[in-house]
């Protein structure tokens, strides 16, 4: 298993330096290292400054240097934080059972969003500041971060870049990837604390297939209505056929989101495919 390592401390001018390294397998040098240098002027966040620097300094050592390697989601990755906080938020079972982690803190929850989706699978530590060890790795990089908004990870999609909330990614594990799975057992789409993490990754490269291959239209009003109450307005439905889904699309303030997948049986117009070449392309629905 690789290892993304960290541990934050705050600097006297209010900033926080992030020490990382990136270790493969049982080597005895990390392979990648240094420091990320973070800045959160953001006056709302004057709560759990370190979480979330921390928080936000691994986000660009995954997304922005992608010190793991390119095209890895969380599988077979450990990553040891400096923070009972983070590991908290990203506990599997409640992430299952619930979606919210085992964490009251509203930021921290919100910061950790992008590991307990995309990387959902990766393993959390908590690294004590004691037993740290400076380590001279291979290859050095030292960057600065000034976060200035929410770190988020997307899929791509037919109305643009998708964050993927945990209720959508438990949703698309319940009612898609595991569907028949949880049938056979008796259990419900609610029930999903015995399955492996594995489903999960699934669930995120299964969105990476089938979102940019979707039908933009419409529920049945009733259907309609109850994902208004719930989300809001304007929301926006993805229809894909083969996996039986509408995912449902709504807008925050960092951007669209996917916040849940239902059941098809609500779409109103169900387009028939035509082959052209290798690829399945849908007429516009109603």
């Amino acid at each position: 298993m690789d290892t993304l390592s960290v541990t934050t401390a705050q600097n006297d001018d209010g900033t926080f330096m992030t020490r990382w390294k990136w270790r493969q397998q049982h080597a005895r040098q990390p392979g990648k290292g240094g420091v990320v240098r973070v800045s959160l002027p953001n006056n709302g966040w004057a709560q759990d400054k370190p979480i979330l620097a921390e928080l936000a300094a691994i986000h660009r050592l995954l997304e922005v240097e992608r010190v793991h390697g390119e095209g890895r989601l969380g599988n077979n990755i450990r990553i040891q934080t400096t923070f009972g906080a983070i590991r908290k938020a990203l506990l599997k079972g409640a992430l299952k059972e619930n979606g919210r982690g085992d964490t009251d803190k509203t930021h921290v929850a919100l910061f950790s969003k992008f590991l307990a989706t995309k990387y959902f699978e990766a393993e959390i530590e908590v690294l004590r500041p004691d037993k740290w060890r400076d380590e001279e790795p291979k290859l050095r990089l030292d960057c600065d971060l000034v976060v200035t908004g929410v770190p988020t990870v997307t899929v791509d999609s037919i109305v643009g870049p998708l964050v993927v909330s945990r209720h959508a990614l438990n949703r698309v594990v319940g009612r898609c990837i595991c569907r028949d799975e949880l049938q056979a057992q008796g259990k419900t789409e609610n029930d999903l604390k015995h399955l492996p993490d594995r489903r999960w990754t699934s669930a995120w490269q299964h969105l990476e297939r089938v979102l940019p291959n979707t039908v933009r239209g419409h529920v049945v009003e009733s259907e309609h209505r109850r994902v208004l109450r719930k989300y809001g307005k304007n929301p926006i439905y993805l229809w894909h056929q083969d996996s039986g889904l509408v995912y449902v699309v709504a807008r925050e303030s960092y951007g669209l989101e996917l916040v849940t997948a239902i059941h098809d049986e609500y779409w109103v117009a169900k387009n028939i495919p035509t082959q052209i070449g290798q690829r399945l392309k849908y007429g516009v629905a109603a």
